[in-house]
């Protein structure tokens, strides 16, 4: 049996570094090594293998169940990370027998059962410290302190147990020049299978985000905490979002909001969904009581499922839709609309302030006992709190952008067992998930109720659209808290992660969204119930004929006469006073771009008053109805019209 001397107690303390169980691994380590030292040996018989073999595998399965009983599916790198120790009395029972092997009959059960016949023809006993050596590097791979220092020192490992026993001078040039070329495969393998995990991963991510992402689920929202690599999410347009006037900031519109965390989830106990009872027409549902001076928006969102789980902004007080037939409030504060597949649009009347948010629950202030340790060292950072619950709110945002930043890359070679805490105490970097699901712990650490929030931050005006959009990158999430007798909004992700996730879009956005665009257009002419299948076949002989016709047609006015200029038609509306405004206005600042509406022609004029501008657009509405509705305007509003343009400022 070839020994190395040393090589077992090398990859056991490499083990023991990489897995932090180095208490585990110095003392066996101590005990392979000390065999030259001991010079008793066990009369062990092949019956004593067996049945350290047979205490081996219940430890085994012990571990296994242990391990996906903490961990469920990461619990294989816990069985991983522990097989050294699991399997260490095999081999201390192989290093001081007698034989110094072990019988095969000890490994394989089958065996056992075949008598002296097979074990006649196969040799009695097994060396096993090789396989133990990979045993105890597969075991550190799967540690949590994985870095640039392990593949060199793994492979120094596995050279060291290869080096011939003997040397030549013909044979050390040709096994070193093999050595180095193992290496550098070593090292190019490496980078590509991590480069090929990152890919993956976001095409999962991905492909994930388009199927499913309409269909949010109220009861659980999985997170990408512990993901590996750079998180791309979709460039995809997922809302339209109308309002009365400009944005003066991020708008939020929330999903549902979720209660525990668990394994990287988040979820809610509860279940429970109450029918919210329309009023009026029937197409209107009150959701809290009316603020004092309410905001409106319309939103468009795509609806796959029925019920499906809608977004509506924070502090949502009263809903209107002809095209939802029926809305539910789930125990979350997710609101569920009944309606068909398609795109929905709806009507919301919000607040400034949360409204109608059900009372604290004692699982607002549930901390899972992994995480507590950490939030208690976060908690000693941030050192005295003031008193009140605001002045603690506003400490914790301080303390979250002074110390942590924002990140689409996640660093590291993980999995962690508990990358929540690796964030909070080691990489201080990561994505909204990691920043809300931190901050909602530890408001309650503190005791603060707090619930996690999902949903959209929108503050991108689409030209094209002539709204806001929320694009599925837009998904953001964020923490509720309850201080004060209310809830409060409390966001501690750095104000940069939208310049990371708009530097990270795609060069052809412009096109992609035109196609968004053109396709929200088509589904709403679907929707109308307007159908062109029909008239399909009889379109492209028809265009062709017509396109023959004019070009025959052009030649020959272009060859006997000069083209004559039609008379000019009447334009409808033209007597708008509307026009002398824009003149006005054209003198005074520049005038429209060619192709720019008048619309995105007054949001860009150089003036501080939002309110005037408001003012216009509301003047343009007019201008347009009387220039374009066939029903035109009433005397009353043709007269609002008249004054309010010679009126305006220009």
């Amino acid at each position: 049996m070839n020994e190395r001397p040393l090589i077992v107690a090398a990859a056991l303390l490499l083990w023991g570094w990489q897995s932090g169980h180095i208490y585990v691994a110095l003392p066996l380590a101590v005990v392979f090594e000390a065999r030259p030292f001991v010079h008793r040996r066990l009369e062990l018989r092949e019956a004593d293998f067996q049945r350290i073999a047979d205490v081996t595998s219940v430890l085994f399965l012990a571990l296994v169940f242990i391990g996906f009983s903490d961990d469920t599916v990461g619990g294989i790198y816990r069985i991983l990370e522990w097989m050294p120790a699991v399997l260490a009395p095999l081999l201390i029972g192989q290093r001081y027998s007698v034989d110094g092997g072990i019988p095969l009959s000890a490994l394989f059960a089958s065996l056992r059962r075949t008598g002296g016949t097979v074990l006649e023809h196969v040799a009695r006993a097994a060396d096993l410290t090789r396989p133990y050596v990979i045993v105890c590097l597969i075991a550190a791979s799967a540690g949590a302190k994985t870095g640039d220092l392990f593949l060199p020192a793994a492979f120094a490992l596995l050279v060291a147990m290869l080096v011939p026993p003997r040397w030549s001078r013909r044979s050390i040039l040709p096994w070193a020049l093999c050595v180095l070329a193992a290496l550098g495969a070593g090292l190019a393998t490496r980078s590509a299978l991590y480069q090929l995990q990152e890919g993956v991963e976001v095409w999962v991510m991905r492909w994930m985000q388009d199927s499913f992402v309409a269909s949010v689920s109220p009861n659980q929202a999985f997170t990408a905490i512990g993901m590996l690599g750079r998180l791309k999410f979709s460039d995809r347009v997922r809302l339209r979002i109308k309002t009365d006037a400009a944005l003066s900031g991020p708008l939020l519109l929330r999903e549902s909001t979720y209660e525990e965390f668990r394994h990287g989830t988040w979820r809610n106990t509860d279940s429970t969904m109450s029918a919210i009872d329309p009023y009026g027409d029937g197409h209107r549902w009150r959701l809290a009581d009316a603020p004092a001076h309410a905001l409106r928006a319309v939103v468009t969102a795509p609806v796959k499922n029925d019920p499906e789980v809608i977004p509506v902004p924070q502090g949502a007080s009263g809903l209107a839709s002809r095209e939802i037939l029926g809305l539910q409030r789930h125990y979350g504060s997710a609101l569920l609309a009944d309606a068909r597949p398609g795109f929905v649009s709806y009507e919301v009347e919000f607040g400034r302030e949360l409204r109608g948010e059900p009372d604290p629950r004692p699982g607002d202030l549930t901390v899972p006992e992994a995480y507590r340790p950490a939030l208690s060292r976060v908690s000693a950072e941030l050192g005295a709190l003031p008193a009140d619950d605001d002045g603690r709110l506003k400490a914790i945002e301080a303390y979250f952008q002074r110390n942590y930043s924002y990140s689409l890359v996640q660093r590291g070679r993980g999995p962690w067992t508990q990358p929540l805490n690796e964030f909070l105490l080691h990489r201080r970097s990561g994505h909204c998930e990691y920043f809300a699901t931190a901050t909602a712990l530890l408001l309650r650490q503190l005791g603060i109720p707090a619930r996690y929030a999902v949903g959209y931050s929108v503050s991108e005006y689409s030209p094209l659209e002539g709204s806001y959009v929320a694009r599925q990158r837009d998904a953001h999430a964020w923490v509720v808290a309850h201080v004060d007798g209310a809830w409060r909004v409390v966001d501690t992700t750095p104000a940069t992660w939208r310049a990371e996730e708009d530097a990270a879009s795609s060069p052809l956005l412009p096109l992609t969204d035109l196609r968004a665009w053109l396709g929200y257009r088509w589904s709403a002419v679907r929707a109308s119930g307007a159908s062109l299948r029909p008239a399909l076949p009889w379109m492209l002989p028809l265009l062709l004929a017509l396109l023959l016709w004019r070009l025959r047609r052009t030649r020959r006015a272009g060859a006997h006469r000069p083209v004559s200029r039609p008379a000019s038609i009447p334009m409808r509306g033209a007597d708008s006073e509307f026009f002398a405004l824009v003149d006005r206005l054209s003198r005074r600042h520049a005038p429209p771009r060619d192709g720019e509406t008048l619309r995105a022609w007054l949001r860009r004029l150089p003036s501080a008053d939002r309110t005037e501008i408001t003012r216009l657009a509301a003047l343009l509405d007019l201008h347009n109805r009387h220039r374009f509705d066939p029903r035109g305007l009433s005397p009353s509003e043709r007269a609002r019209l008249r004054l309010a343009a010679s009126l305006a400022p220009g």
